[in-house]
Parts: structure tokens; sequence; C-alpha cells
């Protein structure tokens, strides 16, 4: 392998980039591969779009390494907009290729976890169609309560997400699928769902005061 070869391309899918809760849990579980010996790259999905230059370098970098891992917030049922495209832009350079496994880190800001299945089934889509192995799928809901903090300081409510990267950063960088023990224990539930719904609802609140808008927060323009 060339010195300048990544095992690893770690793809934040969330517009908010390097502040969101998709980079804190892809950068905790590249940093524990990294650890194992393996070498890797993080690279944000708008970015990439900035220009053809760099959507082409970034294609030329994930179809020859090992494994890229795609961690994403779920919007609507679906990817990000953004994420959507860098993946259209990759299809025909990684169908060309010996393609990399792929692995998703998909959160969502709903209580119950389910609602992440239609996106991990649209990323094994794109990987059959792009001749990619599946690595496996971390999922969970109540991503609100990570908030783009770093999984170290989390405390006690983190500690079953820790665990689940911990199995999953050593499986992958074995060249092993994410081990189901590690999926369901990143899928449990940080607190009871009517508590994190409590505090999402305070939160809103919150922010509709700081922002003038505490009367309409509540409003129904299009409603008869």
């Amino acid at each position: 392998m060339s010195p300048e070869k990544n095992d690893i391309v770690l793809l934040i899918g969330s517009p908010a980039a390097a502040k969101s809760t998709s980079f804190a849990l892809g950068a905790y579980l590249l940093r524990r591969m990294q650890a194992a010996g393996k070498r890797g790259v993080t690279m944000m999905s708008e970015a990439l779009l900035s220009s053809p230059a760099a959507m082409a370098e970034a294609a030329e970098t994930i179809a020859t390494s090992e494994l890229l891992v795609v961690a994403f917030p779920l919007y609507v049922d679906h990817l990000p907009a953004p994420l959507i495209q860098v993946l259209e832009e990759l299809q025909p350079h990684l169908e060309q290729r010996a393609a990399p496994r792929l692995a998703v880190i998909v959160n969502c800001g709903f209580p119950e976890n389910i609602h992440n299945r239609p996106a991990v089934e649209i990323m094994q889509h794109f990987a059959r169609r792009c001749g990619m192995a599946w690595a496996g799928a971390l999922t969970f809901g109540q991503g609100g309560f990570v908030g783009g903090r770093d999984p170290e300081r989390l405390g006690g409510m983190g500690r079953h997400l820790r665990q689940a990267l911990d199995e999953a950063a050593a499986a992958l960088a074995a060249g092993r699928e994410i081990p189901p023990a590690a999926v369901e224990r990143m899928a449990r539930r940080l607190m009871p769902n009517w508590f994190y719904t409590y505090m999402a609802n305070r939160n809103w609140r919150h922010k509709a005061k700081e922002n003038g808008a505490r009367r309409e927060i509540a409003a129904r323009p299009y409603a008869r």
C-alpha cells in the first residue's frame, strides 16, 4: 500500500459539518480505528460540491480506500440533499473500480430508532449498485441529546453509545462487519421517550422565546 492511501474515508453527510452529531460519532469511530493502526481521512459532503476538482479528488480517494463510513442525520425519512448529490457523483467512479466496503451511522431526532430504517435500506441499495460489500449500520433515535458533543463528554447516559462504537471500530478495523450486538447496543434509548419529548418541547419553547416567536410557536397558518 502506498503511503498516501487511506484505509478509511469518513464522509459526513450533515449540513452542520464539524458541529454535527454525525461528525461527533463518526470522528469517535475513526479515532478508535486509527488507534488500531488504520489510516483515515474525513470529508464533508457539502465541501465536496464546491468544485468538480474537489469531487474528483474525493472520488479517487474513496475508490482506493478499504472502507467508506458515511455518517448522516435523517432528513424526512431520507438522506440530506447534499449527501444524495455526492453519492450520485460517486456512483460511476465506484462502479468502475474495486469499490471499498460501506458502513453507515444514522441518527434522528425522533425518540424511536425505527425511523432510521428507510435510510439504511437506501444505503444498502447504493452499496449494491456500486458493487460495495455491506459492512453494517449503526442507528439510533434521540439524537438531539448528543447535540454534536463528543461521545466522551456524554457521561453515563452515553456509555452504550461509546461501547457500540468501540465494538464496531474493532470489527471494522479487522475487516469484519459491525457485530449485531453493537447494532443492538447503539439502538438502545438514552432515556424514556416521554422525558426526551418533554425536554425537546422545552427546548423549542426556549428557542422560540429567544427569537421573539413565543406566541407564534403554535401557529397553524394553513389550517382550515
